[in-house]
């Protein structure tokens, strides 16, 4: 079975490579495997099979005209791609940029966009049965775009977000 895995680049570029071992226990139960983001101190979760890259912040340059959440444009290895701030698109404010900020290359609904974040915690390997339905207390702006929520050993709670949802708002289409 094939499985993605994360190596850290001398840039601070993580890049996704293929596996090909197996897993010693065959009866594993089905798992997700999910990139933890800080957004305003809560934590959200991205399918792994919807990121290509996690990047410090490049330079991103100001767009006229397009919606509020669009933070720009920025050029990764000479392709232009969109710069989301997820904090403003959820109605959390904007995304201050700091050391920790990251961008993350997404790809959903046929369309790539990097989510603009404070923070990227480590990959976290989580069994499907774990993920519980979304709490009620969420804003529904947020809930919407949920697919449910992970509690960590630690105590936190990871929303897991449903991207193909995300890139699917009519928000997200300025083309």
């Amino acid at each position: 079975m094939n499985e993605r895995t994360i190596a850290e680049a001398e840039d601070g570029l993580f890049l996704y490579e293929e596996s090909s071992e197996t897993p010693e226990d065959s009866e594993e139960k089905p798992c997700i495997t999910l990139v933890p983001l800080s957004l305003g101190g809560e934590w959200y979760a991205a399918d792994i099979e919807n990121v290509l890259e996690v990047l410090k912040v490049p330079t991103i340059t100001k767009v006229p005209n397009v919606p509020g959440h669009i933070r720009g444009v920025t050029n990764i290895r000479g392709n232009i791609t969109s710069v989301t701030d997820l904090r403003r698109l959820f109605g959390l404010g904007e995304t201050a940029l700091t050391p920790e900020s990251r961008i993350v290359v997404i790809r959903a609904a046929a369309r790539t966009t990097s989510l603009l974040t404070d923070s990227v915690g480590s990959v976290l390997r989580v069994p499907i049965e774990s993920i519980q339905p979304a709490l009620s207390t969420i804003p529904k702006v947020q809930a919407e775009h949920i697919k449910g929520e992970v509690k960590l050993p630690d105590g936190r709670l990871l929303a897991v977000l449903d991207l193909e949802k995300v890139m699917s708002l009519d928000q997200m289409r300025f083309e």
